[in-house]
Order: structure tokens, then C-alpha cells, then sequence
């Protein structure tokens, strides 16, 4: 079955200074004759189409009030071809509400012009990416400066440069100096001419190339319109309310700051993790670095959450500091095999904790899914030591399986965005 992904529009309204002459080399400073002063005012809106498998990425909740959970920053890569090079020519950051820092939660039916930014361009051809969650991402590429070529296509198999990866989560939340990612992402890019026209009354114009074919389109743009898809697969390790007979051990659903879950992630065979994404948004690997190994990291909300099949559930949540480091970047139409280990359950270090020690079997990543399995307490006790040497109580945990083997897919029990908005 066919899904179609949730994309976020980006409107980019595109008002011309008139200007008066032409040259070849970047120089976009408003003191040139030629400089194009656009100003751009953008909207977010959502293209979804519910014509899913299990892909509750794209799941609407029962109220019809489907949101779309990104962070304020964003970041605008501009790019400019010279000589069949692509030439950084400057990095714009802004926030989606000027007035506001944190993490928002953002309808999907928002339509409304939030801000305004102005880029100095001249003429020429350009390639324009947005990346929403500009800052949970490392952007430690330091190619990333306004005049370095960042992809030659004269050079036969030339790769565009990377622009971003993840992140090293911070010593103070699960899985501390591991790689992590605590948003979903998204990207998209649009390849446009800036050129003069006859016309009197506006002088300059935008003409745009198919996404499809790479050929510039016939008509003129005044609207130029991106739309950014999602970059990232979504893992999500629930805690069933079950208890098999005989098993009297129970989570902590009542405590106040969640309970921790943690994991270890790695490939089952020879694929790898991709890197990051590219100075065109896409996602990417690098050629020196293969990323097999990856960390999970959630804490979850205070109380249990009923799931579609009227179970009871601890979730993960992501608000204030508590951070989710649960997705992934993903090449789209690519299913990744991976393992799932070492899965932890924590509260207090003076606590039990809950281990499975086990691997999963493998279960698959893809872009733009959610891929969800759970555990339930199994009865066992057994015992561990910490760093120091002391000795810690360890509760058993039990996969969730269909066939007493393979894990239960518990992709779609609750809408994609539950993390941020609990029942």
C-alpha cells in the first residue's frame, strides 16, 4: 500500500528590488548595484493523506486534530552555481515565533504567516534548503562558510557536502555522550534563476526548476513554495501495564519525573546508519565514518496512558528538559534490519531497575514510520553492579511477542505525536 508522506509547506513570498546590472561571483552585500533584497514571509502548513499501513506517522487522531511537534529554529542554507559549482553563499537561522525559545507544538492545519526575514541575492542560479530543528543538530561541518565549494560538478561522482548530523547528548540525560537526536526533522530544497525582465514595473524574476526533471519550469514564480518532508524514522519502546500470573512486580507509574528507558541499537547485517543530511537536505553517510551502533533514550510521562487496544501504557514524553533521543535519520525506501539490546528501566539509582539483556529480534526502521515495541515485567530478580561497586537490584522485563518469539508491533497504539500531548 502506498503511503504518502506528511510534508510542511514553506511559502516564501519574494519581493524584488530593482537593481541594475549583472556579474558572476558571489557577493551578496546590499552596497552592489545588482543585489535583489527578498523578503520572505513563510506559513506551515501539513499535505496528509491517511493512506497507510502502519505508518502512524502520518496518523490522525480520533479528533481530527493532527499536530505536527518540530522546535522553533530552523536554518536556510542558499546556494549559488557557478562554473558547475555549488558555492555556499550564505546560512540564514531564524525561529518560526520570534517571541518564543522552546521546543512548540504546531498544528498542522497552521496556515498563519508567522515572520519575516530578508535575504540579499543577486542574479544567478540558486538552490535554497530549509532544515527545521536547526538546534538539535551538530552542525560541526566547518566547510559550512559563505564562498566554499561544497559540491563541484565537474568532478565526476562529486557528492554534495554534509551539512548536519547528530548531536552529543549531554551529560546529564540518558545515554550522555552518545550520538542522539531528539527531534523528528525535516527538510526540503528548491533549485530556482534569479534574472532580469523587461518589464517596467518589476524588473526581476524568478524562474524554477521541476523537482522531477531538473528542467526549468515555462512560468514565472512570485511565490516560490518548498515543501519539507520528514528525514527521520521514530522509535518507541512502551511499558505495558501486564502482569502473567504469578508475576507481582509492577512499574512506578505514580513517580513524578518518568521513568528512564534506555537501549542499545545496532545494524543486523551490513547496512549502516546514515550520517546525517546533505547541503540539499537529503539524508547521507560518510565515507569515513560508518555508524552502526546507536543509541535509545526516552523518559516517560507520570502515569499510565490507555493505547487503541485499551491496554495500559507508560509512554515517552518530550517536554521542558526532558529529552527524547528516539529518531533516526533515514534514507527514504530503505528498510533497516537492526537489534535492539541492553534495554533499561530506571529511576533512582538507589532503585530496582527493570533489564532485558536479551537481544530482540531484529525488527526494520524507515523513514517517516514509527516502528513501536513493548515490554511487560516478567517476575525474575537478579542482581548487578554499578561503577562503583555496588550492588543493584535488577527486575526482569518480557518482550511483548505475537508468537512468543517476535516482537508485537505497537507502532500505531497511540497518534505519533503522543509524546507531546498525553490522553
Amino acid at each position: 500500500m502506498i503511503s504518502r508522506i506528511r510534508n510542511l509547506c514553506l511559502i516564501l513570498t519574494l519581493i524584488f528590488a530593482s537593481c541594475e546590472q549583472s556579474d558572476e561571483y558571489i557577493d551578496s552585500t546590499s552596497t552592489r548595484s545588482d543585489a535583489v533584497e527578498m523578503d520572505f514571509s513563510f506559513s506551515i502548513q501539513s499535505l496528509i493523506i491517511n493512506d497507510v499501513e502502519h505508518v502512524p506517522m502520518s496518523h490522525t487522531r480520533a479528533d481530527n486534530d493532527d499536530e505536527v511537534a518540530i522546535s522553533n529554529w530552523y536554518r536556510v542554507l542558499i546556494l549559488k552555481k557557478i562554473d558547475s559549482k555549488w558555492i555556499l553563499d550564505q546560512i540564514l537561522d531564524n525561529k518560526l515565533e520570534p517571541e518564543k525559545d522552546n521546543t512548540g507544538l504546531y498544528p498542522a492545519s497552521f496556515a498563519t504567516s508567522l515572520m519575516n526575514f530578508t535575504a540579499i541575492l543577486r542574479p544567478g542560479e540558486y538552490q535554497m534548503t530549509i532544515f527545521t530543528g536547526a538546534k538539535s543538530m551538530n552542525w560541526n561541518n566547518t566547510q559550512l562558510v559563505a564562498g566554499n565549494i561544497l559540491q563541484d560538478l565537474n568532478i565526476e561522482g562529486s557528492q554534495p557536502a554534509y551539512a548536519c548530523t547528530y548531536r552529543i547528548i549531554d551529560g546529564s540525560y540518558l545515554n550522555a555522550g552518545s550520538r542522539g537526536l531528539e527531534e523528528e526533522i525535516f527538510s526540503g530544497t528548491k533549485r530556482f534563476i534569479v534574472e532580469k525582465t523587461e518589464d517596467l514595473h518589476s524588473k526581476w524574476k524568478i524562474v524554477v526548476f521541476d523537482s522531477e526533471s531538473e528542467e526549468l519550469e515555462e512560468s514565472e514564480v512570485e511565490n516560490l513554495h518548498i515543501p519539507l518532508e520528514r528525514r527521520v524514522s521514530k522509535l518507541r519502546i512502551l511499558l505495558r501495564n501486564e502482569l502473567d500470573p504469578g508475576v507481582t512486580q509492577t512499574f512506578f507509574p505514580d513517580y513524578e519525573s518518568g521513568n528512564g528507558i534506555s537501549a542499545d541499537i545496532r545494524i543486523d547485517g551490513d547496512q549502516q546508519f546514515c550520517y546525517g543530511l546533505d547541503i540539499f537536505g537529503n539524508p547521507c553517510y560518510d565515507a569515513n565514518i560508518t555508524i552502526k551502533n546507536l543509541k535509545y533514550g526516552v523518559f516517560t510521562w507520570k502515569g499510565y496512558q490507555v493505547g487503541s487496544d485499551n491496554k495500559e501504557y507508560l509512554v515517552p514524553m518530550r517536554t521542558g528538559s526532558r529529552q527524547l533521543s528516539a529518531f533516526y535519520f533515514m534514507e527514504p525506501g530503505v528498510d533497516l534490519s537492526v537489534i535492539i539490546s541492553d534495554v533499561s528501566v530506571t529511576v533512582e539509582p538507589t532503585m530496582p531497575k527493570f533489564v532485558y539483556r536479551q537481544d530482540v529480534p531484529p525488527i526494520v526502521l524507515k523513514n517517516n514510520y514509527i516502528t513501536g515495541i513493548g515490554f511487560k515485567p516478567e517476575g525474575t530478580t537478579s542482581y548487578e553492579q554499578d561503577e562503583y561497586g555496588n550492588n543493584i537490584t535488577c527486575l526482569g522485563l518480557k518482550l511483548i511477542t505475537t508468537d512468543g518469539i517476535n516482537p508485537e508491533d505497537l507502532s500505531g497504539i497511540f497518534p505519533y505525536n503522543h509524546e507531546y500531548r498525553p490522553n
